[in-house]
């Protein structure tokens, strides 16, 4: 419910991770991503040889470095396709967009 909410607040992207239908699996893999990384980073305070795991590319720090990845791909995928929009409304009516600031204003 957090992870739904904070992606669509910050990234106007609707994620509905506690829907079971099909469309929002690659969401679902992306909070399951995002759990997985935080369990792994909150285990560092247990297991002092995390660095050692780390430098090594080896054991939890490994599949960290995977989910991490899964995410940052998500997001510049998110950013991507934010910019493309923005690129295209404004290059088809520079009117809507002066109408959009105009009622900002008020």
């Amino acid at each position: 419910m957090t992870f739904d909410t904070i992606c669509e607040v910050l990234m106007s992207e609707q994620m509905n991770t506690l829907s079971t239908a099909s469309i929002s699996y690659n969401y679902n893999s992306i909070a399951h991503s995002l759990d997985t990384a935080h369990e792994l980073m909150s285990r560092r305070y247990m297991h002092p040889w995390w660095r050692i795991e780390k430098f090594l590319n080896v054991g939890s720090e490994r599949v960290l470095k995977k989910e991490i990845s899964k995410f940052k791909l998500f997001v510049s995928n998110v950013i991507t396709k934010r910019r493309l929009l923005i690129t295209r409304r404004h290059v088809t009516s520079q009117d809507q967009s002066t109408h959009h600031l105009v009622l900002l204003r008020t």
